[in-house]
């Protein structure tokens, strides 16, 4: 699809794996996003799927990959975050607090929601409009 050259003009989202991708990949790449949205995701690799990458590394894999652990080393521009929750979802809910509370701490713009419901496309689908709302007012 044709996109805006740079990151002022493109976002990156995920739900659940995907909101950690999204976060991983929109952080390294920070010259090519603008926003980044996470959708019931989480932001420290597991390290299960760090050994299954068959790396000899597995810590530096995961240090390397989990944007909670790395962020307070980025400098620079850095996008705006969308995040939300599901109060019900007990798996990612703590993730995505402790995460915008390091946004907070490190004064990147962003929002973090939480509604009710559980890790599921009604959660996502009812409140997806949001982060399009957010990412319109943050890109071109």
């Amino acid at each position: 699809y044709r996109t805006i050259k740079g990151a002022d003009g493109r976002g990156i989202a995920g739900l659940s794996e995907g909101g950690f991708g999204a976060a991983n990949l929109g952080l390294k790449n920070r010259a090519e996003f603008g926003v980044i949205g996470s959708f019931s995701g989480y932001f420290k690799m597991f390290p299960e799927d760090a050994k299954q990458l068959d790396s000899n590394d597995t810590r530096m894999l995961i240090q390397e990959n989990s944007p909670a652990l790395y962020l307070p080393n980025l400098r620079g521009k850095m996008p705006a975050f969308y995040l939300f929750v599901g109060e019900q979802d007990k798996d990612f809910l703590e993730s995505e607090k402790q995460f915008a509370g390091q946004l907070s701490s490190l004064h990147v713009t962003h929002e973090f929601h939480t509604y009710p419901g559980k890790h599921a496309w009604s959660l996502w689908g009812k409140h997806l409009s949001g982060f399009f709302i957010f990412a319109s007012a943050h890109l071109e």
